[in-house]
């Protein structure tokens, strides 16, 4: 099984603020980079890969889970497992 090293990142500079989202970076246990989640200010995440491209969706108010093409894939926040699946 694949291990990950979450990076959290967040925003940096003179707009940043409570206003903008955060990136987490996903890395394998050899540092490579594998992904990324995103949190915008709503709560709401999104997963990419690595050549950011988007994997799906997390609604925390609706608490499910949807792929890239917005079709739900599951109950709760799974987006590291499509990191890890891509």
């Amino acid at each position: 099984m694949m291990e990950a090293i979450e990076r959290p990142v967040t925003a940096s500079g003179p707009n940043a603020g409570g206003d903008e989202m955060s990136r987490e970076t996903i890395q394998d246990k050899t540092y490579r980079t594998i992904g990324y989640i995103e949190t915008m200010p709503d709560g709401k995440k999104k997963a990419l890969d690595a050549t950011y491209r988007t994997l799906g969706y997390y609604d925390p108010k609706r608490n499910v889970t949807q792929d890239a093409n917005y079709q739900t894939i599951a109950n709760g926040d799974v987006l590291s497992s499509l990191i890890f699946k891509s």
